[in-house]
């Protein structure tokens, strides 16, 4: 009856042949019960579906945010070992590098995006 995978399912609605009194003179039959129950758990599964994605999303956010620090932090770590000025600048140059990416990742992941 509706395609759950379609863009825009957020706003789904019943197809307005279902809606049309006239079709069935029981006000409340079986097959409406059924109808409903199944239209019902359909929209329920699709927004838990919804739901553990939000979830897994703002999970994975998380990890890129340790991995620029762990990088801003070697880079850090190859800046105070390395004693040649070249060196030195390149490593100055990615840990700055890492630690704008992670901060712009956190300010990212802290807006709400719902």
């Amino acid at each position: 009856m509706t395609e759950e995978n379609r863009v825009g399912q957020g706003s789904e609605v019943l197809p307005w042949f279902w809606q049309v009194g006239g079709w069935n003179t029981d006000p409340r039959s079986e097959w409406d019960d059924k109808f409903l129950r199944v239209s019902w758990l359909k929209a329920k599964a699709r927004c838990d579906r919804w739901s553990e994605e939000l979830r897994m999303v703002q999970h994975e956010m998380f990890w890129p945010t340790l991995w620029f620090k762990h990088q801003e932090r070697e880079w850090e770590r190859r800046f105070m070992v390395n004693g040649k000025p070249g060196h030195q600048a390149y490593a100055a140059k990615q840990q700055a590098l890492w630690e704008i990416l992670g901060r712009r990742l956190r300010r990212v992941s802290k807006r709400k995006w719902l």
